[in-house]
């Protein structure tokens, strides 16, 4: 699955009762920029996706991990000001 793929809607996603989004954006054998992108596009569809009753900050933490591997927290401010130029 590529970022092209993902966007298009490929993944399915959905929080649990407490609120956490438990979802796959990628494989180790994707690139960095692969990675990257379809993480940007994860939290640009949560966002887009956001519903109307919610109310005050939506986002508390977002933390990345491999399946069995140690987290890793994402500053969410500074991937909502990530711009990505895709090229090809």
């Amino acid at each position: 699955m590529r970022s092209s793929e993902f966007k298009a809607g490929k993944l399915e996603f959905r929080a649990d009762r407490t609120g956490i989004v438990h979802v796959m954006f990628g494989k180790s054998t994707f690139s960095p920029e692969d990675l990257l992108v379809n993480l940007k596009a994860l939290q640009e569809t949560i966002d887009r996706n956001r519903p109307s009753g919610a109310k005050g900050r939506y986002w508390r933490t977002f933390y990345v991990s491999a399946t069995m591997g140690p987290s890793i927290k994402v500053d969410i401010s500074a991937l909502r000001d990530l711009k990505l130029s895709e090229a090809g």
